[in-house]
């Protein structure tokens, strides 16, 4: 069993050409930002619904963090989010036909180190560090859209209840696609938390 913390990190993937030129021409289309906000509400649902927390945004990923998991609340969650995409797999848009929104999700497991950094009369940044970080972001890179892929570590973890697809070999290194699970894991709300330096600023109102 691992003992360290999870992180799970999607990749919002914009498949549609009308999308992607509308992005790179820096084209404003408000119904683009809407189908954006409405991916990106129904992500953090399903990350809240499972115990996790959103840890940062990079580009169109997200990292996020589930706490004393053993990987199970984290893998259950990636299988939600896939769920929650089914809605955007045709979204209608003007002067084209129908756009597709997907999303890849890395699972990766083990420990890590969590940090506040920063100054905090200015900005205060929540920030994730360690080799399971690096193994998160190289699973992303394996997967494609609208998988699910673990690092070794957390399929081994897992192979009582994660059924294998594949394995994939990057750089020699393996990693497994999930085409899901045997065991229904429930939904555990997340608890609000925060960093001691954090929290004690909102107890005397800093």
């Amino acid at each position: 069993m691992l003992t360290g913390p999870t992180a799970l990190s999607t990749k919002v993937a914009a498949t549609n050409l009308f999308f992607q030129h509308t992005i790179a021409q820096g084209i404003y289309y408000p119904g683009l930002v809407y189908h954006l906000n409405r991916v990106y509400d129904a992500l953090t649902v399903e990350v809240h619904r499972y115990g996790g927390s959103v840890s940062g945004f990079s580009g169109d990923a997200v990292t996020c963090w589930f706490d004393g998991d053993n990987a199970r609340r984290a893998a259950a969650c990636a299988f939600a989010i896939q769920n929650a995409m089914r809605p955007f797999s045709a979204i209608a848009m003007p002067h084209s036909g129908p756009a597709s929104l997907t999303v890849k999700v890395a699972v990766a497991s083990g420990p890590m180190r969590r940090f506040l950094v920063g100054d905090p009369s200015i900005q205060l940044s929540d920030t994730l560090a360690g080799t399971t970080l690096a193994s998160l972001a190289a699973a992303e890179h394996a997967a494609e859209k609208g998988e699910v892929v673990f690092d070794e570590p957390t399929f081994h973890a897992l192979s009582a209840i994660a059924r294998l697809g594949e394995w994939r070999t990057r750089d020699t290194v393996r990693y497994a696609v999930v085409s899901g699970l045997t065991e229904e894991i429930l939904p555990s709300p997340s608890v609000l938390f925060l960093m001691p330096s954090v929290l004690s600023k909102f107890a005397c109102g800093c």
